[in-house]
C-alpha cells in the first residue's frame, strides 16, 4: 500500500527490544541508568528519587509500542504524523464557539418560524414593493420581462448543511452554511423555465431578509454573497450580533425541496430556456438547443440535501477519514483552489473521498495521511474530462441520463448520488488539469525525503500569481461581453443565459492553446473569487478573469511557427497577414510566422506578442484592453544585462586564451577565474565597453589616463572586472609573507611585459594586482598562492609554539581566492540551467539597495545565494521561468521564514548527501548562538556561511524581513491591477525611520547615470590607455563614515547610484553616561545634569567637512520633519 514505508525504518514484525534499540539509536528511547557497583552512592539517594528515576526510565507500555508501529505502517514519518497531529488541534473549533453558535442557530429557528405568508401575489415584473423594503434584487434581469407570480411563504424548514454538519471546519475562524428550505408550494410547475426559478428565488430571499430585519437583536448585517460562475444563484451572508461576529461567518442557502421539479426535466440534453423569450426571437423546433449549465444551476439546489445526507452517512464515526479531508482542504485551500464553484470547493472534495470509499481505493482503516496520499494519487491517475465518475448505484430509473450524455453536455464530469447532477458543471477543464497537476506533485515532494513536504503542502501558500510566469487579466467587462455576443454561438449564449464568465474564458483560453503552443505550461484559470455587497445595492456583473501559465524552458525562446505540411490553409488562415512563405537553410519552402526575439529578455516575452496579436486580430482587442504582468519591474536594472554580460564573457574567455598562451613565465599558470558578479549574470549594471570619446582624463600620462584636478564633476563610473590567476606550485615560492609580495609585484610586471609584447595588450603593473583594458573592459588581475592563507593564519606565541588561528586578513585572502571562485562558477552553472536566475538576482539587488540597505549590510553573495535557493528549492513551485516572479517569491521566502530556527541548504549539482544535509541541520540547531543570523550551507561552504557571516546582521535582517513582508502585502493587494507598476511604489524608500539625510552632489555621484546606456557611434575604436575605473567618490566618503563614526551612527545607502545617504543615532548612544575617558569621544559635557551627551551638533559637522563639496546638503528630523541646517548649505 502507498505510504507506508517510513523514515524511521523500525521493522513492523520486530520484537520490542528491537524497536528499543532503534530508538536509542535516533535518541528517542528513555535512556537506563548505567550500573554502578558503588554501594555507598546507591545509598545517597533516597527513596522518592528512586521513584522518580524509576518512573523516568521505565521502558515504553504497549500503547506506546503500538503507537510507534502504527507510526510506522500508517504515516510517512514521526515528525510528519506529530505535525500532522498539531496543525489539526490548531484548526479545530472551540466547543466555546459551538455552544455560542448553537444558541444562536436556536434563536435563529425561532426567528424564522415567526415570519409571515405573503397574502399578496405580485407578478415577477411587477417589483415596485421592493422599493419600500430597501432592498434590491441580486441577480441580474436580462430579459426583464418573466411570466408568473410570486407569493411569499415562510421556510418550511432551516438546517445546518456543509462542512459544521459533517464536523469538517477548518478554524479558528468558520462559515456555517445554513440551508433555507423554500416550501414546495411557493414554485409553480413550469417554473423551471426561462430563468423563472432563479429570479423567484431572488425575490424571496429580498422578502425574507426584510422580515428577519425586525430582529435586531439577532441579526447585524446581511449582504448578498454571489460566485463570479454563476451570478443567477446568490445567497446571504449575515453577521451575527455579539463577539461571535469575531469568529463566524454564516451563509444561508435558498433552496426547494427535491421534488420540487422533476430531476429528469433538467437532464443535460434538456432545454428550459427559450429562444424565443432569451433573444426575443422567433422560435422553431429546432431551436430548443440542450441547456446543460442552466440546468445545472437548479439541480444543485434540489439535490443538495440527499447528498449532505449520503456525506454525513459515510463519515459517520470515521474521524481518520474526516482528518483526511481536512488535510486535502488545506491543501488547496492555500493553493487558492477551493473557494468557488468553479474549483474543488470543500464539498465536491468530501464527495470525491466518499466515491473512492465506495470502489474501496481508501478504507476506515487508514490514517489521515493514507487518505491524503490516496486522493492525490487518484487525482494524478484520472481522467474526468474523457472518463467521468459517478456516485449513484441505482440503474433502475430508465429516465437518468448515462455518462456518454453527460460527456457531451460538460467539460468535467462527476455525477452525485442521484445519478441526475454533475457537481463539476462550473469547473473548467484547465483547473481540473492544475490539480492533477499539483496532486502530482504532492506525491513527489512526500517521496523526496530532502525537502520538508509538511511545509511545503500545508503551510506554504501558492497564490495564483507567483505559481506562474506570465499572468494576463481582463476586466473591461462591457468589452468582454461584446466579444461574447459576437464570437460565442447562441446556444451557448442561451445555455449560459447571461453568465458570460465561462464563454469568455473559453473563447480566449482555446485562443491562446492553439497560439502560444508548446511555448508554455500548465495554462490555468484563477479560480472566481466571492462577491459581496450591500443589499440596499444593486447588483453589478463584474466579468472579469485572469489567466496564467508557465514558460516551457525548451521551447519559449523560438522565435518561428512553422506549419506543417498538410495545414497550410488553415495555418494561413489562423495567424493571417503574420504568416508568410519562407524558405529555410534545411531547403524547405513553408508558412512561417516569425517573432521579435533579439536579447534574452524579448525572447521571454515572445508569448506576450503572440498574445497581442491574437487578441487583436481575432477579437479586436487593444493593448489596453487588458494587464500583462510578465517583466513590469525588469526596467530597474540594465536594459539588456545579459546580452552586456556576454559581451564581457566573451572577452574574458579571449583573454584567458591569450593568457594561458604566453610564453617565457616562470611558472605555469594553472587556472583563470572570475570573481565579479558579471561572471554569476548577476551585476545589474555590468561592465560597458569603453570607447574613444571626450573625457574627463588627461592624456599623455602612460598606459594610465589621470583626473584633471579643475574637475567640477567626476569621471563616469567603470567597473573593474575582478580576475584570479593561480600559479603552479613550487618549491620556490617563498616561506614568508612579505617575499610572496614581492614575488607576486613580480610576476605582475613579467605578465604585464608578456601581454604588451605578445599580445599588444595594454597593462600596468601594481604591487598586488595588474590592471588592463581588453576590448574596452577593465580587469584587474590578481595572483593568488594558496599557502599564503596559512602564513596568515601562523601565530608564534612566547613560548615558540606555532598556532594557525583565522584572523580578518586570512579570512578575506581565503573568501576571495578559494570560495568566491566557486561560488562563481558554480552559480554560472545554475545560470545555463535556468537563465532567469541572473536577471532575477539584478532585480533583487536592486531592490534592496533600493531601499538604502547597501553592500556593506548585506552582500550581493548572499543575495545571490538566496535567489538561487528559489531555483534549487523551489516547492511548492516549478523554477520560475520570469525574473519577476523570482523577485516575488524571494520576498515570501524572507518574510515567512523562521531565521532564528531555519537555515538555507543549498545542494548545488547534488553534491550532498541525504546523511551531510542532516548533518549541517544538526549542526546548525546544536550551534545555532555561534552562527552568523542568516546561515547559508553549500557544498563548497557546509558550515562557515562565509558570505554571510559578517552581513546581515540580526537587525538588518530584521529589516530585511520587514521590508519583504510590507512589499508582499502591497503586491498582494495591487498585483491584477496596474497601479503597482504605474508607480515606484516597491522600489521607493521610506525616509521617515531616519534620523540624519546626507544629500549627495550629484556631479560627484559618478553611478546616477549607471542604469543609462551609452551610446557611442558603430565605428568608434575601443580604449587604448585603462581609464580611470572603480572610482567612486561616495563610496569612499560612505567609508570614511562608518570607519570612524560607526560607534554612534548607522548609515544606509543605495549602492547603485543612490543621492542619499541616510543615518540613524544608536540608540545607546542617546543615553547620557558618567564622565570617564572612555566615553568623552563624540559626547559633550552637559553642566547641568553632570553627565557626558552625544555631541550631535559636532558629529554632523564632522560629516559635512569630511564630504566638502561631494556633500549638497545636510537634513536633520526635527519633530518629525527633516529640515536643512544654514550650516550645512552650500
Amino acid at each position: 500500500m502507498e505510504g507506508n514505508e517510513s523514515d524511521t525504518g523500525f521493522s513492523s514484525q520486530g520484537s520490542s527490544d528491537e524497536i528499543l534499540e532503534e530508538l536509542e539509536q535516533k535518541g528517542l528511547k528513555r535512556s537506563y541508568p548505567e550500573e554502578d557497583d558503588n554501594e555507598s552512592e546507591e545509598k545517597d539517594v533516597s527513596n522518592a528519587e528512586k521513584r522518580k528515576l524509576k518512573k523516568l526510565y521505565k521502558p515504553p507500555t504497549a500503547e506506546e509500542l503500538n503507537h510507534l508501529k502504527e507510526t510506522q505502517n500508517l504515516f510517512h514519518s514521526n515528525l510528519f504524523r506529530l505535525q500532522i497531529e498539531e496543525m489539526l488541534k490548531e484548526i479545530q473549533i472551540k466547543d466555546k464557539r459551538r455552544l455560542q453558535f448553537e444558541a444562536w442557530f436556536e434563536k435563529f429557528q425561532s426567528a424564522v418560524s415567526k415570519l409571515k405568508d405573503n397574502i399578496h401575489s405580485y407578478k415577477i415584473i411587477d417589483q415596485e414593493w421592493l422599493k419600500n423594503y430597501k432592498v434590491k434584487i441580486p441577480i441580474p434581469q436580462t430579459p426583464y420581462n418573466v411570466d408568473g407570480n410570486y407569493q411569499f411563504k415562510k421556510p418550511s424548514a432551516v438546517k445546518v448543511i456543509g462542512s459544521y454538519a459533517s464536523n469538517l471546519l477548518i478554524g479558528p475562524k468558520f462559515t456555517v452554511d445554513i440551508l433555507v428550505e423554500i416550501p414546495q408550494t411557493f414554485f409553480y410547475k413550469e417554473d423551471y423555465l426561462n430563468c423563472k426559478y432563479h429570479r423567484k428565488r431572488a425575490l424571496y430571499m429580498c422578502e425574507f431578509i426584510h422580515q428577519l430585519q425586525e430582529f435586531p437583536d439577532l441579526i447585524e448585517s446581511f449582504n448578498f454573497i454571489s460566485d463570479e460562475l454563476d451570478s443567477l444563484k446568490p445567497g446571504i451572508e449575515i453577521t451575527p450580533v455579539g463577539k461571535l461576529n469575531k469568529h463566524v461567518s454564516i451563509f444561508l442557502h435558498f433552496c426547494p425541496p427535491k421534488d420540487t421539479f422533476k430531476l429528469n426535466r433538467f437532464s443535460p440534453g434538456k432545454n428550459n430556456v427559450r429562444v424565443k423569450w432569451f433573444f426575443n426571437e422567433t422560435e422553431n423546433k429546432t431551436d430548443l438547443f440542450p441547456t446543460p449549465f442552466y440546468n445545472s444551476t437548479i439541480l444543485a439546489d434540489l439535490i443538495i440535501e440527499d447528498n449532505m445526507n449520503y456525506l454525513k452517512e459515510t463519515l459517520l464515526m470515521h474521524n481518520n477519514i474526516k482528518d483526511g479531508i481536512l488535510l486535502l482542504k488545506i491543501w488547496l485551500k492555500q493553493r487558492e483552489l477551493d473557494n468557488s464553484i468553479g474549483s474543488f470547493n470543500g464539498f465536491l472534495l468530501c464527495m470525491l473521498v466518499c466515491y473512492l470509499l465506495q470502489i474501496k481505493k481508501i478504507n476506515v482503516l487508514m490514517s489521515s495521511y493514507q487518505i491524503f496520499r490516496n486522493v492525490c494519487h487518484y487525482l494524478m491517475g484520472c481522467d474526468w474530462l474523457k472518463n467521468g465518475i459517478i456516485l449513484c448505484s441505482n440503474n433502475d430509473d430508465a429516465n437518468m441520463p448515462t455518462l456518454t450524455e453527460f460527456h457531451s453536455h460538460h467539460k468535467v464530469v462527476f455525477i452525485d448520488i442521484t445519478g441526475y447532477h454533475n457537481f463539476c458543471y462550473a469547473v473548467n477543464p484547465c483547473t481540473f488539469e492544475r490539480i492533477q497537476q499539483e496532486a502530482q506533485c504532492a506525491i513527489d515532494y512526500l517521496n523526496n525525503h530532502n525537502i520538508n513536504s509538511f511545509q511545503v503542502l500545508f503551510i506554504n501558500k501558492v497564490p495564483f500569481y507567483r505559481h506562474f510566469d506570465h499572468l494576463v487579466t481582463f476586466s473591461n467587462g462591457e468589452l468582454l461581453e461584446n466579444i461574447v455576443d459576437v464570437y460565442s454561438p447562441k446556444s451557448k449564449r442561451l445555455n449560459y443565459c447571461g453568465v458570460n464568465s465561462h464563454l469568455i474564458s473559453e473563447l480566449i483560453i482555446n485562443l491562446l492553446k492553439r497560439g502560444l503552443g508548446n511555448r508554455v505550461t500548465n495554462l490555468s484559470v484563477k479560480p472566481a473569487s466571492k462577491i459581496r455587497w450591500k443589499i440596499n445595492k444593486k447588483f453589478k456583473s463584474t466579468l472579469t478573469f485572469t489567466i496564467g501559465f508557465n514558460l516551457d524552458p525548451n521551447n519559449y525562446f523560438s522565435v518561428i511557427d512553422k506549419a506543417l505540411e498538410f495545414e497550410t490553409d488553415s495555418f494561413r488562415e489562423f495567424w493571417g497577414d503574420k504568416s508568410e512563405l519562407r524558405r529555410f537553410k534545411d531547403g524547405s519552402i513553408t508558412e512561417a510566422v516569425v517573432w521579435n526575439g533579439q536579447t534574452f529578455s524579448q525572447k521571454r516575452l515572445i508569448v506576450k506578442e503572440i498574445l497581442i496579436y491574437l487578441l487583436k486580430l481575432k477579437f479586436g482587442l487593444e493593448i489596453g484592453d487588458f494587464q500583462y504582468v510578465a517583466n513590469q519591474l525588469e526596467s530597474y536594472t540594465s536594459k539588456n544585462v545579459e546580452e552586456d554580460t556576454l559581451t564581457v564573457l566573451e572577452t574574458f574567455d579571449q583573454l584567458v586564451k591569450q593568457i594561458r598562451d604566453l610564453n617565457n613565465l616562470p611558472l605555469e599558470i594553472v587556472s583563470v577565474q572570475g570573481t565579479s558578479p558579471v561572471f554569476r549574470y548577476a551585476d545589474a549594471f555590468p561592465p560597458i565597453p569603453q570607447k574613444q570619446r571626450k573625457t574627463y582624463q588627461k592624456k599623455n600620462h602612460g598606459t594610465h589616463a589621470r583626473i584633471n584636478t579643475d574637475l567640477k564633476s567626476c569621471p563616469p563610473w567603470i567597473s573593474p572586472i575582478n580576475i584570479i590567476l593561480k600559479m603552479a606550485a613550487s618549491s620556490k615560492w617563498p616561506l614568508d609573507l612579505e617575499g610572496i609580495k614581492r614575488i607576486r609585484a613580480a610576476f605582475n610586471i613579467k605578465i604585464s611585459e608578456s601581454l604588451a609584447s605578445q599580445c599588444g595588450i595594454v597593462s600596468e603593473a601594481f604591487p598586488d594586482r595588474l590592471e588592463l583594458i581588453k576590448n574596452g573592459f577593465v580587469f584587474h588581475l590578481k595572483i593568488v598562492y594558496p599557502n599564503e592563507i596559512a602564513l596568515l593564519k601562523r601565530i608564534v606565541d612566547t613560548d615558540g609554539l606555532v598556532k594557525y588561528k583565522d584572523n580578518e586578513k586570512s579570512l578575506k585572502l581565503e573568501k576571495e581566492s578559494i570560495y568566491l571562485p566557486k561560488h562563481s562558477s558554480t552559480l554560472h552553472g545554475l545560470y545555463q540551467e535556468h537563465n532567469s536566475f541572473g536577471p532575477a538576482c539584478c532585480l533583487v539587488k536592486r531592490w534592496i539597495s533600493s531601499h538604502l540597505l547597501d553592500h556593506f549590510h548585506v552582500s550581493e553573495e548572499c543575495v545571490e545565494l538566496l535567489v538561487a535557493s528559489l531555483y534549487l528549492k523551489p516547492q511548492p513551485h516549478k523554477p520560475p521561468c520570469q525574473p519577476q516572479v523570482a523577485f516575488f517569491r524571494y520576498h515570501y521566502l524572507m518574510a515567512t521564514t523562521n531565521w532564528n530556527t531555519e537555515c538555507i541548504i543549498l545542494n548545488f549539482n547534488d553534491e550532498l548527501t541525504h546523511e551531510e544535509m542532516m548533518d549541517i541541520e544538526s549542526e546548525f540547531s546544536n550551534n545555532r548562538d555561534a552562527l552568523p543570523p542568516l546561515f547559508i550551507a553549500t557544498p563548497y561552504d557546509k558550515k562557515k556561511s562565509v558570505f554571510t557571516v559578517n552581513s546581515p546582521n540580526s537587525l538588518i535582517l530584521l529589516r530585511l524581513v520587514e521590508l519583504s513582508a510590507n512589499a508582499l502585502k502591497i503586491i498582494d493587494q495591487q498585483i491584477y491591477s496596474q497601479s503597482l507598476f504605474s508607480n515606484q511604489v516597491l522600489f521607493s524608500p521610506c525616509l521617515d525611520s531616519y534620523d540624519v539625510l546626507i544629500r549627495i552632489n550629484d556631479d560627484y555621484n559618478p553611478k546616477k547615470k549607471v542604469s543609462s546606456d551609452v551610446n557611442f557611434d558603430d565605428d568608434s575604436e575601443y580604449r587604448k590607455n585603462i581609464p580611470i575605473n572603480g572610482f567612486d567618490p561616495v563610496s569612499l566618503y560612505l567609508t570614511e563614515l562608518r570607519e570612524n563614526y560607526s560607534d554612534f551612527v548607522l548609515f544606509f545607502h543605495d549602492s547603485y547610484g543612490g543621492s542619499i545617504i541616510a543615518a540613524i543615532w544608536k540608540p545607546d548612544t542617546l543615553e547620557p553616561c558618567e564622565f570617564k575617558v572612555p566615553n568623552i569621544s563624540g559626547r559633550k559635557f552637559n553642566e547641568k545634569t553632570k553627565m557626558l551627551e552625544l555631541n550631535k551638533e559636532a558629529l554632523l559637522e564632522d560629516f559635512w567637512h569630511v564630504g566638502k563639496d561631494l556633500v549638497k546638503k545636510i537634513e536633520v528630523k526635527t519633530d518629525g520633519v527633516f529640515k536643512t541646517l544654514n550650516l550645512f548649505k552650500n
